[in-house]
Order: structure tokens, then sequence, then C-alpha cells
């Protein structure tokens, strides 16, 4: 009789309980104190996968999951204050469980009758979402732990929230010697630059990149980016690369030693050289020279002193480096050529270069006029004398 009563008495305030369960943006349930449903709003309805009168029919107790030791508990809480919350799995009309977070409040109005209001809210998205983040950070917490690189982070006050596996063995310390630690208290020692590096990149709240810092024995390449909670540091260890930098640039160094000098040693060699080229010009012409002078005032024939005459410019030349000269120039000169140019050089006359060669006017005459070819005279009116005696003097 009293639940009649208590039910006509809901009915009499329908509308405004519509009213407050269409417009909520959450699942809701109007129970009386022996767990009958007697009212339920769309998304309730949605929510569990049943209308309105079969919730009527079912009442609150089969909407629960049982076999979720949770329940009892939430159940005693409600009974013994009248309002409880927790998360709890639910089952729907289908059969399927789904997590829920749940919020039941009793109520009195003021003829007495008691009711209570179940708020829902489904958690299946949530969960998936959390799921999804715990996932992603055993997949990041997974790569910092396994990569090379040292990885810490660091609150606003340069304390460490957070490290990795890396940055343990490198620092030599534990995890729980670590956090909620310094650098600076860590390691006294190091460079207040470096520290003042960190500070810039938080305070300018942009990504850092440091070359070549020393630390920890080693030397590192640094990243730093900064965040809401402080900054995330990551450490190459480029100590290898470093050395080997190191390496060849003091190979470089001793290569460039070692080519200045060769440069000093060739200057030196050429220096020799033209010593060595004037001795032997000094020694021509105080040992050779004064000998055939002594022979041209002997009685010799005609042809004999023609010869001498021969070894003597030659012997000239080779100390002018007038022959070298010119076969560097006319490296296409035949010895034939060489000869009669020599010769044409010490003033001789086609008729004077036969007798001396032994061969006849026609052939020095034919010999002449290659020279000219060979040397670009060919379409000038240049001596070929005046020619050979610009390249001697050009040797000089």
């Amino acid at each position: 009789m009293e639940q009649a009563e208590t039910i006509k008495h809901l009915m009499d305030s329908k509308q405004q309980f519509r009213l407050l369960l269409e417009t909520s943006l959450d699942a809701v349930l109007i129970c009386l104190s022996d767990g009958s449903i007697t009212a339920a709003n769309i998304i309730a309805c949605e929510m569990m996968g049943r209308s309105e009168k079969e919730l009527h029919n079912t009442g609150i107790s089969e909407l629960f999951d049982h076999d979720d030791p949770r329940v009892p508990i939430f159940l005693a809480e409600q009974a013994n204050t009248g309002i409880a919350r927790g998360e709890l799995f639910l089952r729907k009309g289908d059969g399927s469980i789904f997590p829920a977070d749940l919020s039941a409040s009793e109520f009195d109005d003021s003829s007495g009758y008691k009711f209570s209001i179940l708020i829902i809210r489904d958690l299946t998205k949530l969960k998936c979402l959390d799921n999804a983040l715990h996932n992603a950070n055993q997949k990041i917490s997974t790569v910092l732990t396994s990569i090379t690189d040292i990885y810490f982070t660091w609150d606003r006050k340069g304390r460490f929230t957070d490290l990795n596996q890396q940055a343990e063995v490198v620092m030599g310390k534990r995890r729980d010697e670590v956090i909620g630690k310094s650098l600076a208290e860590l390691f006294p020692k190091t460079k207040k630059e470096y520290m003042q590096y960190y500070w810039t990149a938080m305070a300018s709240h942009s990504h850092m990149f440091f070359d070549a810092l020393f630390l920890f024995g080693r030397w590192f390449e640094a990243h730093a980016y900064p965040s809401k909670e402080g900054l995330s540091v990551y450490f190459k260890d480029i100590t290898k690369r470093t050395r080997a930098e190191k390496k060849l640039r003091l190979k470089t160094e001793n290569l460039e030693e070692v080519n200045a000098a060769l440069k000093v040693l060739l200057q030196q060699l050429e220096e020799s050289k033209g010593d060595i080229e004037g001795k032997i010009l000094s020694n021509v012409r105080e040992l050779v020279l004064p000998y055939i002078n002594n022979l041209k005032n002997s009685n010799l024939s005609s042809r004999h002193l023609s010869i001498l005459n021969i070894i003597e410019s030659n012997l000239n030349n080779i100390i002018s480096s007038f022959l070298p000269l010119l076969k560097l120039k006319h490296y296409n000169l035949t010895p034939r050529e060489i000869e009669i140019a020599s010769l044409v050089k010490e003033g001789r006359s086609i008729k004077d270069i036969a007798e001396l060669l032994t061969i006849s006017v026609s052939t020095v005459q034919f010999h002449r006029i290659s020279l000219r070819k060979k040397f670009g005279l060919k379409e000038r009116e240049a001596n070929l004398r005046s020619y050979l005696l610009t390249q001697l003097q050009a040797s000089k």
C-alpha cells in the first residue's frame, strides 16, 4: 500500500522529474527504496540497451554485474549513508558488460516519501583512451629504456623528475639517488655555463641545441625541450666522433708541417741545383775551354778546326742551357735539326754547315726550312739566327 502511494506521489511530480531527466547529459535513473525503477531518461535507456518500460520491470539490482566485487561495497555504502560513488561494471539488456561511474543519492521529499537518484556515466571510451595512453606510455618507456642515448627530465627548479637506464649507467648513480636532486647537487664540478644553457632553454620556451658538452668524462651533444613541467633533455654520446675529429685535426696539422718541410727541402734542392750548375759552368770554363783555345792555336786542318769550333760551341750551349730550353720549347725537333740550329746560331753559313756535317747544301737548306716552319717563322721575314739568339738570351 505504501509503495503504491509513493508511486502515485512521484507520478504527480512527473512533469518536474521529466524535465530534470531529459535535460541531464548523463544517464539518470529514479529508484524507490526497494530497488524498483520508476523513471529513466533517454540517455539511460540507450546506455542500458533497454526501454523505460523494461527498466521499470527490471529493477536496479539486475543492472549490476554481481561478479564485480565492488558492487556489495557500493550498495552497503548507499544503505548506510544514503550516498555512494564508485566505478562498477553494469550489464546491458543484451548481457554485455561495460564500465561505468555511478553516483547514488537518497532523498526524502516534503511528504516523507523516500527515493534515490542514480547518475551513470559510461566509461568505455575513457577506459579505451586510458588503455591507449597506457600502451603509448609503455612504448615510450620501452624506447627510452632501450636507447643508447641519455634521457632525463627536470622540473622548473632544475631537479630530476625522470631518467632512463642509460642515464643511470653514464652518471654512475641509481634512479633513487637522482630523482629530486639537481645536477649541481649530484655533480658540484659541473660548469656554470652548462647550467645557464638549460635555464635559457627553459626561460625562452624554445628548443635549444648544444654541441660538444663535456660531462661525466664524455663528450655529448644535447637537445633541450622545454615544457610546462620543466625540461626534457636528450644527450647523444659523441665521444668517439670527437676523438676521431681530434685525431684527424692532428693528422692535418702534421701533414701541413710535413708539406712546409717539403717546400723548404725543395727550395734547398733548387738552390743546390743552382750551385751544381754553377760549378759545372765554372769547371767547363776553367778546365775545358782553355785547352780548346790551345788546340785552336795548334797546327790543325781547317776541317779539324771547324770540328773543334763545333765542340766549343756545343759546350757553350750546354752550359748556357740553350739546348735544354730549345728541346723543351720545341720538343718535335730532330737531332739533325738541333745540330743545324746550333750552327746557325753561331753564324755559320749554309756551306760551312754542309762541310762540317758532311752533308749536301740542299740538305742543310731543307732542314733550315723545316726549322723555320716549326718555329713559326715560315710566314714571317724574321731571321732564323736572330730567333735562335733570342732563345739563348731568354735562357740566361
